[in-house]
């Protein structure tokens, strides 16, 4: 298992939201590979995010679980 990855708050994108080329490029060096990254949910600042293999490839969750709201 990856560390958690955290987005900082510098590295935000629009409001309350992490800059996506930035999170991707953590997202793939987390992996230690390149990564085609699709983002379906506005990925969140200062919140740890845990790094899983999955059937389909990799998945970035918040650790306390996903965000449904």
């Amino acid at each position: 298992m990856t560390p958690p990855i955290v987005i900082p708050r510098w590295a935000q994108g629009r409001s309350g939201m992490g800059q996506g080329g930035w999170s991707a490029s953590r997202f793939a060096a987390s992996i230690g590979h390149p990564v085609i990254v699709a983002f379906r949910s506005p990925i969140p600042i200062d919140t740890p995010m845990l790094v899983s293999e999955t059937a389909d490839g990799w998945s970035l969750t918040a650790a306390d679980g996903p965000d449904d709201s």
